[in-house]
């Protein structure tokens, strides 16, 4: 599968809503509500929605089918193992953004 560029700000509005959604389905299925409360785009999976390292492995498999993508190693590595970290990566970076975006 090839990667593109998302074409405006809108559609990563749109991909970071689609994501937002799929992870308060996956805390709701996981009965976690408080998580679901904290839920935004900045929010740690691991400190915020207290989502553990096979908890992620489970929501990328999801947002894999979804996108019908296979994110690279990188990203998995970098919010399995660091997660984001405020200041210096946001929340959906430009190789996650390129990941998500349906291609053609």
């Amino acid at each position: 599968m090839t990667e593109k560029e998302p074409k405006d700000q809108n559609e990563i509005a749109t991909i970071e809503a689609q994501l937002i959604s799929m992870t308060e389905s996956f805390l709701a299925e996981l009965g976690r509500e408080r998580a679901q409360r904290a839920l935004n785009r900045d929010a740690s999976l691991q400190r915020d929605l207290t989502i553990d390292s096979l908890g992620k492995v489970e929501l990328f498999h999801r947002i894999e089918a979804f996108y019908e993508v296979e994110l690279s190693e990188n990203v998995m590595i970098a919010y399995l193992i660091v997660g984001p970290r405020a200041g210096t990566q946001p929340a959906l970076g430009p190789e996650t953004q390129n990941a998500l975006t349906r291609t053609s």
